[in-house]
């Protein structure tokens, strides 16, 4: 688990798009690292504040913890 989270951190430099933070953010829901995630779509929105998919990641995270 903790060799899953530091790839998802690791992988933080490379993400360029708002589609690429929303995946990441998917990526790290799925590894139950619901901090991780929100900051993801967080990233995300500011690239794209009309991200739907980021707005609901956000929620998502967010419920999650």
């Amino acid at each position: 688990m903790k060799i899953l989270v530091l790839l998802i951190s690791a992988s933080f430099a490379f993400a360029q798009t708002a589609e690429e933070w929303v995946q990441k953010g998917h990526d790290a829901l799925a590894a139950l690292n619901d901090q991780t995630a929100l900051k993801c779509y967080q990233s995300a929105l500011k690239l794209n504040v009309n991200s739907v998919e980021a707005l609901i990641g956000i929620s998502t995270s967010i419920s999650n913890m």
